[in-house]
């Protein structure tokens, strides 16, 4: 965004849009609102990757939203722009046919113990500063469950023996937040003697980081093109156009409906869903062709994305060695060469496990992008890029949406 104007804009159209999607409580019959060509579309910010491939594009587009539906077997299906997907109790999840990259469009991110994201921005509500979003019921930021929060688009602090504040002015402060008062946030520094209080006012507080235990997911969890990643105890939908979420703490047990071209993805449970990104590999050299003795790890696309499955830049010849996962599952992605590789090596994608080739993709000019459905065992299991020529040059792929699925 340009500038702090524009910031506060757009905030305001989204708490008026919101207001006038927000459902009303009760047992009264959830109302569908009209359609309003004022309401604006939501841009995408470009990730920027190494070497620029040209996979990801922006956004769908308006009402044509098509999603991909994975069913409670782990079976792929399309969703047309037209139909209503089904409700989170009837699938493992669903997700953007296409990039599923958020944009953050707000004045900071309130980041909770659960892992929930809420975009939005401070406001005093009673004299208690309080959280308030376009999607959610305002929040008072008392630290129950709140793992902290970032202005502006400073970074969250990690918090560890205690609380940390990043200052505007580049300063760190570590203590105990002891207040959050409309004046300010009261830290308590040092021990014994060297204890003192202070209170820093809110124009100088850029991210504040929270001790905050890790708090179990629950129910099912909704990514949105604004950031916001939001758990509700239930997801359907109205019309074709329409999304509702029905409680969860996020919401404050009211539900809300959400415009389609909103959604990036659904989770119906927490466990319905393991993006690739999450798993640690054993990144090492191969020995056909040895043209390294070491080889960098992946790396992912910073960003929100849908599921928490960014993609992930492999650069080859490598092995990465994966461990086993619960149960049975089904690898799900979209394997991309950019097209700074596609004048070099070609390559072979293959996935293993207990020794047996579970999938082998060949790679090159012509073929740089393909779907990838696999089957895995309960069991570790591994991915190796393989150039299939003399020359290691260009052995890279992006996986993009890269995701398990238990079966």
């Amino acid at each position: 965004m340009n500038g702090t104007a524009t910031n506060h804009s757009t905030i305001a159209l989204l708490s008026m849009m919101a207001a006038a999607w927000v459902c009303v409580v009760g047992n009264a019959q959830v109302p569908v609102p009209m359609d309003d060509q004022r309401k604006p579309s939501m841009p995408v910010q470009m990730p920027q990757f190494r070497q620029r491939p040209s996979v990801v594009t922006g956004f769908g587009s308006g009402e044509a939203t098509r999603f991909l539906t994975v069913g409670k077997d782990a079976a792929i299906g399309t969703v047309a722009s037209d139909a209503a997907p089904g409700d989170s109790n009837g699938m493992l999840a669903l997700v953007v046919d296409g990039p599923s990259l958020a944009v953050r469009e707000s004045e900071g991110t309130l980041f909770l113990s659960d892992g929930q994201r809420i975009p939005g921005k401070l406001e005093l509500r009673g004299g208690v500063p309080s959280w308030v979003s376009p999607w959610c019921a305002p929040r008072a930021l008392d630290g129950d469950g709140v793992r902290g929060f970032a202005l502006g688009t400073a970074a969250l602090p990690a918090a560890s023996d205690g609380d940390v504040l990043l200052l505007r002015n580049g300063d760190r402060v570590d203590g105990i937040v002891s207040g959050i008062t409309a004046s300010g946030i009261a830290v308590e520094v040092g021990s014994g003697a060297d204890r003192s209080i202070s209170t820093l006012a809110w124009d100088t507080v850029s991210a504040v980081g929270l001790v905050a235990p890790p708090m179990p997911r629950a129910g099912a969890r909704v990514w949105l093109a604004d950031g916001t990643v939001i758990d509700g105890d239930s997801v359907s939908w109205m019309t074709p156009q329409y999304m509702r979420i029905v409680g969860g703490s996020g919401t404050a047990q009211r539900p809300i409906s959400i415009p389609r071209r909103m959604v990036l993805a659904v989770q119906s449970s927490p466990t319905s869903a393991t993006p690739l990104a999450q798993l640690a590999p054993v990144a090492s050299g191969v020995t056909a062709p040895a043209v390294r003795y070491s080889q960098p790890s992946p790396t992912v696309v910073a960003g929100t994305w849908g599921l928490d499955a960014p993609p992930i830049e492999i650069e080859g010849p490598v092995l990465l060695s994966y461990p086993a996962q619960s149960a049975p599952s089904r690898l799900v992605a979209v394997a991309s060469r950019p097209s700074t590789a596609r004048e070099a090596s070609d390559v072979d994608l293959v996935v293993r496990s207990g020794g047996k080739e579970l999938l082998r993709e060949h790679m090159d000019a012509a073929r740089s992008r393909m779907e990838i459905r696999v089957d895995i065992p309960a069991a570790p299991f591994s991915i190796e890029l393989v150039p299939s020529s003399s020359s290691a040059a260009g052995a890279f792929v992006v996986l993009e949406r890269a995701v398990l699925f238990p079966r």
